[in-house]
């Protein structure tokens, strides 16, 4: 709830400091998946972009604020990028005297949504003049759970709470291409290899990390690399270098690990368990917790997630 309430106050706060509204300019938003079908075990991107900007004033996205929904049954939310792929930078984050910084951040409600949002903290002149005219502002990343013939990811346009704000920070008109996304999850048991996985999830990883430190300058150098692998690991053998792969027996111990213990605290989609020899350790879930679980036995089988998280895979509670 504090999460909302201070995107919200942000976004507020932007668009009251308006001193005039201008002629918006029509802006294209699409939802595009990095695959349409994938197996148990690998991961796909969810991307949201914008096209049909231009220099003119107050023809760039100064914001955004919306909900992705998706199947929590089927996938499990690993995190997001701000960075778009093809610059390998935060188009809504320029180096400039006297700027806020941006502001962004994302939210799994536990209920098959996630409610993100980003502020950036430039001046129209400067957003204007450098932002790309066609770019993604978010992407989204989930590990595949279980089977599905057609797990859908989409925004819903009609959403009163879905905002887009341009430079001049009034409310910036576009129109919809694709609003939702489907994909096949195969029942089979293949997963990628191992070591395009730790690629994968370790570069999530290092994104997640370059939110929380703020260093701007670095910040946008380390996250374009970051975003780098996740395509290199993600478009398969062909791009990885075989010098530099992970020997496959060491990365299969390093991704799957068994879950057994008793739950001992929940908090939002995070259970600590604690095992047989006594130790605690925590873990992520894709399946929505209460305080029900507490006290229950947990088997399951977890994968990492970054360098330290670890999301547990279909939990079986007893």
């Amino acid at each position: 709830m504090r999460f909302l309430n201070c995107r919200a106050a942000v976004i507020a706060a932007s668009l009251a400091s308006a001193l005039w509204a201008g002629a918006a300019q029509a802006a294209l938003v699409s939802l595009t998946p990095s695959t349409s079908s994938l197996a148990v075990g690998e991961v796909v991107s969810l991307r949201l972009s914008i096209a049909d900007l231009s220099a003119a004033s107050g023809s760039s996205l100064g914001g955004f604020d919306l909900s992705l929904h998706f199947d929590n049954t089927a996938v499990a939310w690993l995190g997001f990028s701000l960075v778009d792929t093809a610059s390998g930078l935060n188009q809504l984050d320029w180096t400039e005297a006297g700027s806020f910084g941006f502001l962004g951040d994302a939210l799994d409600t536990g209920t098959g949504s996630i409610s993100a949002f980003g502020l950036s903290g430039n001046s129209a002149a400067v957003l204007d003049a450098l932002q790309a005219d066609s770019f993604d502002f978010i992407t989204f990343s989930f590990l595949a759970l279980a089977p599905a013939s057609s797990a859908l990811f989409s925004i819903d346009p009609t959403d009163p709470a879905l905002l887009f704000v341009d430079s001049d920070a009034s409310a910036l008109a576009v129109s919809f291409g694709a609003t939702s996304a489907s994909v096949t999850i195969g029942a089979g048991t293949a997963i990628p290899e191992p070591s395009s996985l730790l690629l994968v999830l370790g570069a999530l990883g290092l994104l997640l990390a370059l939110r929380q430190t703020g260093a701007r300058a670095t910040t946008r150098r380390l996250a374009a690399s970051a975003a780098a692998l996740v395509l290199a690991a993600a478009a398969g053998p062909a791009m990885a270098d075989p010098a530099k792969a992970i020997p496959a027996a060491t990365a299969a111990a390093a991704l799957r690990a068994p879950v057994s213990g008793t739950v001992v605290q929940v908090q939002g989609q995070r259970l600590k368990v604690k095992a047989a020899d006594g130790s605690e350790r925590w873990y992520t879930t894709g399946t929505p917790l209460t305080q029900e679980h507490t006290g229950k036995q947990v088997r399951g089988v977890s994968r990492p997630v970054g360098d330290a998280a670890l999301v547990v895979i279909n939990p079986v509670f007893e």
